[in-house]
């Protein structure tokens, strides 16, 4: 490999000052690093981007495949290939999802919480006794949310 030859970089020329004027101009060698190598620069092969890679495959830090219903990387090793989001989502948007129904979900057991608070004694406390019978409070909220509809 043949080194080529770089043109010198000029420098700041010399500060003038009265008693000395002097505007020549000083040149430095270039650092091996600022030399650039003849050969051409190694090509990157693209990858095919995944939206969402298997449950084993992000433990295990691989590139997955995405493919459904199991990926080459969990065939080959056997592995129970399971992916947690739906087919067609990025890892995002499925996130986002969840966040929204999780946000959904608070706000209707805030109205539950807000309805016992406000509610006469007798009607709260039979939303207590549906509570305490194990009945799903989201369950209880749309109960709620129908009953008051009817009333309105």
């Amino acid at each position: 490999m043949t080194k080529r030859r770089v043109a010198p970089r000029l420098i700041a020329p010399k500060v003038s000052t009265p008693d000395r004027l002097d505007v020549s101009l000083r040149t430095r060698e270039p650092t091996p690093q600022e030399e650039k190598p003849s050969e051409p620069p190694l090509l990157r092969r693209n990858r095919a981007q995944v939206k969402a890679a298997c449950i084993s495959c992000r433990r295990g830090k691989a590139k997955c495949d995405g493919q459904r219903s199991s990926c080459q990387r969990c065939v080959e090793k056997g592995f129970a290939c399971v992916y947690d989001i739906e087919p067609d989502l990025s890892r995002l948007a499925s996130l986002q999802r969840k966040q929204n129904a999780l946000q959904t979900e608070v706000n209707q057991l805030h109205g539950v919480i807000e309805y016992i608070r406000t509610c006469p004694d007798m009607d709260a406390s039979e939303t207590f006794r549906q509570i305490r019978a194990s009945m799903e409070p989201l369950d209880i909220a749309k109960s709620l949310s129908t009953a008051s509809a009817f009333e309105a």
